[in-house]
């Protein structure tokens, strides 16, 4: 691998490495050391990875990483007052299927966004944020039968795009 191949591989894929140790740790800083130390793994062992399978590698390297941190007892002790941490387990399979339904439905809402903004608006508003729709139909300025219509068709275009034919 070369020095501008690493490079680009660390720009490509950087932030999502960073989201998914937050989302598992829940602490910005110890998220960017796993970071760095993923990428520092990812670059002693370049010659053994697959570079066409380099995605999914780091993310199942970042997701072991954060829950090592995560077990390790100097982390509890680091996080004073949060009483309430919970373990993934062993179960790391589970932890990436989660960290690909996200990613999934983040690519999905791009390209909802995309097509057509409003329908992007009123299916986060209703469905993923739980607003009632009279309300998410005033604040739009439309009437909540027009709401209705664009709601139906947003979901409508999202079925016809992602069912197989």
């Amino acid at each position: 691998m070369k020095k501008t191949e690493f490079r680009e591989i660390y720009d490509q894929y950087h932030s999502l490495v960073t989201k998914i140790a937050y989302d598992v740790i829940e602490d910005f800083q110890l998220a960017q050391d796993i970071t760095q130390d993923v990428f520092v793994s990812l670059y002693l062992n370049r010659n053994s990875i697959d570079m066409q399978r380099v995605k999914g590698w780091l993310i199942t390297c970042t997701t072991r990483k954060a829950i090592d941190y995560r077990r390790k007892t100097y982390y509890e002790w680091e996080v004073v007052g949060k009483e309430d941490i919970t373990y993934l387990g062993s179960d790391t399979i589970s932890a990436e299927c989660e960290v690909l339904k996200r990613e999934i439905l983040s690519q999905i809402l791009a390209e909802l966004y995309q097509k057509n903004r409003q329908w992007f608006y009123i299916i986060m508003k209703i469905d993923i944020e739980g607003e009632k729709p009279e309300a998410v139909a005033n604040e739009m300025g439309i009437t909540l039968n027009n709401l209705r219509v664009r709601h139906h068709r947003a979901k409508k275009w999202l079925s016809h795009r992602y069912t197989e034919k």
